[in-house]
């Protein structure tokens, strides 16, 4: 019994070491795991028994059961929030309980259920690793540059656009833009809900839930529903375990400089692409029972349900889903011609229909809020080094059709051919999906259709910001199980003509050879040439990269065969995708001498007998992490920074803010001097300062306005892009600036009709005339910042 535990203790271990190493209170981690369970998991538990039936295991049951109890959490935030009674949030889960206490039928459902099976020891410790890796990534990369109160902060500025966002969803249903008072917010804000949401319920303070505790639940969350989905699909845990790996570090080879971005499925400063992520999963877990005819009326209404708060969770979330059951369609209605597949028209009609409808829900729901997204040929191509020595431009702000630098030049064609040359290459491992496709199965094409639908979306649209990534980076998360289910169905295909202990050694072998050819392909890669050289740099890295093409391409034929050599290969192309990221996300440094370890163990494992290898592996999947809790705690300690950085949010201007969320009314809107995100306002600075609302937790007439539709519409506009754009009313913009620096009684009267009952100034950002505090109550005042009362 304690073996079996052990990967799941450990885990908890890595969990708690990365929390507390990251200066998160004991205390507070352990509250926020019980309202997590209370709040989410046990209301997801008892519904899901009731709509799916019993688990295929304990982690599917947790992991679904957990997701349900996301979006069934949804509306009662809405109606709660729109009744002005969220402080009821902590007693919803007595309100789902009670139908199952009251009635006889439903009753049992309230007694743990028993899965029909259980996760194999490797399996647990490959999960083990995978659930270690993400939390590794999140504490590394994301709370070390997240300061905790009571300061300094240098948060990245996206991270205060958020937390302000999700204090704005306690207020109202639709919340309306934070930082600029006018108007409903159009855009996906689900999981600021969910914030906003454990926070109210829990009573700990919504700074600490955004920047410590809310992610990583929900990491490992997205973790277990990549385990189901591959599980699911393959019918193996393993592969399982496989595909969770690959969704928490990534999966690229790199063989070059030239690459496209490399878009990781969990972004670090996206809640909105973690939560998006969720919702896509499960999504594609219920699509499986459509497509295989295994629907029932709970798995319908989940479906819907679950597609629809796609919508909400993330805007780039529904045209992938759309592209995914429209190639499933495609395929079924052509059928005739180019061969069976495994499911009806009806079905996949039926799938192509949510699609549909979850699409135009979407366009619904963001009504408005396009968010600066235009049509670009080859747009994502833009965003990667090669363009962007090539062109000499980190942006464009023409807003042409065709991207910037490829008309009429030569030079420019070689260049986007070698990018996306080095794109096929870099995914070369979604070639073990090749035999699945050619067979006729609905769900591969499934799979594929989501991510060919990210892709298109990359490379066709454009956003001011480069936020066309995003689809990518959902279309990975499909890519992903695909290629680990092709992996298992070639080494079932190879067991049926070969020894099984044949096959376990070629795969073993594959991955070695995968990592080995790695670490070389790393060290002969190059750094990027100056921007001059470029241009003669092409035809070397042509040559480099075609080899690599025919090479991959081989790999993909040996595949077709149900020989040992297949498996190699498709062992060797995921290995190489994925091994080294692995090791980079556990920072077992050196890097290079650690991948060539592993595969020189590999390939020992290779010699061993067959009854050998699963145990050692699990050994070695153990060993790793254990070692990465006792070494990660001096890496995610949270970096700190002096107040007199640019840019930094002092202890003082912290302390002046925290008065106001504690000493205001919620619904008050307040006028502030902070727009720029160096803190001083200057004529076209980056209007990305949003940490007045965020810790004040308040709305702003005008706080800073990068984000809002008007100035994404102004892209471009004399030379700018929309980060630095002026205010798009300027005449009101005049009316919030002159109570700061030339206040009057019939000044600061003009700003009390719009609704403004308090002023924050800051001296950092500019001039604060002393007019102020005589016409204005000075209520608070905190080093450099001073909040006034208006009369």
């Amino acid at each position: 019994m304690v073996r079996r535990l052990l990967p799941a203790v450990l885990t908890i271990a890595v969990v708690t070491i990365v929390g507390i190493a990251s200066e998160t209170p004991a205390w507070a981690m352990a509250w926020y795991f019980l309202c997590f369970l209370w709040l989410i998991v046990l209301p997801g538990l008892l519904a899901r028994r009731v709509l799916l039936g019993r688990a295929e295991d304990w982690i599917e049951q947790l992991s679904m059961g957990a997701a349900v109890g996301l979006l069934l959490l949804l509306p009662v935030w809405a109606l709660l929030t729109a009744v002005g009674a969220n402080q009821l949030l902590i007693a919803w889960p007595l309100v789902a309980i009670a139908p199952f206490v009251a009635s006889p039928r439903l009753r049992s459902a309230l007694l743990p259920g028993t899965p029909l099976g259980r996760v194999p020891e490797l399996a647990q410790w490959v999960l083990a690793l995978a659930a270690t890796a993400v939390i590794l990534v999140w504490g590394t990369g994301f709370a070390t540059g997240t300061q905790l109160p009571p300061g300094p902060f240098a948060w990245y500025q996206d991270d205060y656009w958020q937390l302000a966002l999700a204090a704005e969803l306690g207020q109202r249903v639709p919340p309306d833009v934070p930082q600029v008072t006018g108007g409903p917010f159009m855009y996906h804000w689900f999981a600021n809900a969910n914030m906003f949401t454990m926070s109210k319920a829990s009573g700990l303070d919504l700074v600490l839930v955004y920047a410590r505790l809310w992610e990583p639940p929900m990491r490992l969350l997205a973790i277990g529903l990549a385990f189901v989905l591959s599980r699911r699909l393959s019918g193996s845990a393993l592969a399982g375990s496989g595909a969770a790996v690959l969704l928490a570090v990534g999966t690229q080879i790199r063989v070059s400089w030239f690459s496209l971005p490399d878009p990781d499925v969990l972004n670090l400063h996206s809640p909105s692409q973690l939560f998006g992520v969720i919702g896509l999963l499960v999504v594609l877990v219920l699509l499986l029972d459509v497509l295989g005819g295994r629907r029932g009326r709970g798995q319908l209404a989940l479906l819907v349900g679950s597609s629809l708060s796609t919508v909400g969770a993330k805007a780039s979330i529904p045209p992938v889903i759309l592209t995914g059951s429209g190639l499933v369609w495609l395929r079924a209605i052509t059928s005739r011609w180019i061969g069976p597949v495994d499911t009806t028209l009806r079905r996949a009609s039926a799938a192509f229909g949510l699609g549909v409808a979850t699409v135009i829900a979407g366009l619904v729901f963001a009504a408005g809020g396009a968010a600066g997204v235009s049509v670009q040929l080859f747009a994502g191509v833009r965003l990667s080094q090669p363009w962007k020595l090539f062109t000499g431009k980190n942006e464009d702000l023409s807003g042409a059709t065709l991207m910037p630098g490829l008309a009429g030049s030569r030079e420019g064609v070689i260049v986007l051919t070698l990018v996306l040359l080095h794109f096929v290459v870099s995914y070369a491992w979604l070639g073990t999906a090749w035999p699945l496709l050619r067979r006729g199965a609905a769900a591969a094409w499934l799979l594929l259709g989501v991510g060919l639908g990210g892709l298109l979306a990359m490379l066709l649209l454009d956003q001011d910001g480069g936020s066309q990534v995003y689809f990518m980076m959902g279309g990975l998360a499909a890519w992903q199980a695909l290629a680990i289910w092709g992996l298992h169905d070639c080494v079932a295909r190879a067991k049926t003509h070969f020894a099984p202990d044949a096959v376990m050694r070629a795969a073993v072998v594959g991955g070695a050879l995968g990592v080995a050819l790695a670490t070389v392909a790393a060290r002969f890669a190059g750094r990027p040439p100056a921007a001059a050289a470029v241009a003669t740099n092409l035809a070397g890295s042509l040559g480099e990269v075609l080899l690599i093409v025919a090479l991959a391409v081989a790999a993909t034929w040996f595949l077709r065969s149900r020989a040992a050599v297949g498996v190699a290969a498709a062992s060797l192309v995921l290995s190489a995708a994925t091994v080294p990221r692995l090791i980079d996300a556990l920072h077992l440094y050196p890097s290079k001498r650690l991948v060539l370890l592993a595969a020189l163990l590999l390939a020992l494992i290779a010699l061993l007998p067959p009854l050998a290898v699963r145990p050692v592996l699990a050994a070695g999947a153990a060993l790793l992490v254990a070692h990465a809790a006792l070494i990660i705690a001096p890496s995610v300690q949270p970096r700190q920074i002096q107040a007199t950085a640019r840019g930094a949010v002092t202890t003082n201007e912290y302390e002046a803010l925290r008065w106001l969320s504690k000493n205001t009314p919620r619904d008050d809107i307040i006028a502030t001097n902070v727009h720029c995100s160096g803190t001083r306002t200057v004529p076209h600075c980056d209007v990305r300062a949003f940490w007045v609302t965020a810790f004040g937790q308040r709305r702003a007439l005008i706080e800073s306005w990068a984000y809002t539709k008007q100035a994404h519409a102004m892209q471009g506009e004399g030379g700018l892009r929309s980060t630095r754009q002026p205010f798009h009313d300027q005449a009101l913009y005049q009316t919030n600036e002159r109570a700061f620096t030339a206040p009057t009684e019939a000044g600061l009267n003009s700003l009390k009709s719009l609704g403004v009952k308090w002023l924050v100034a800051d001296t950092k950002a500019g001039p604060v005339s002393p007019t102020l505090a005589r016409l204005a109550h000075p209520a608070y005042n905190s080093g450099t910042l001073t909040i006034y009362q208006l009369r």
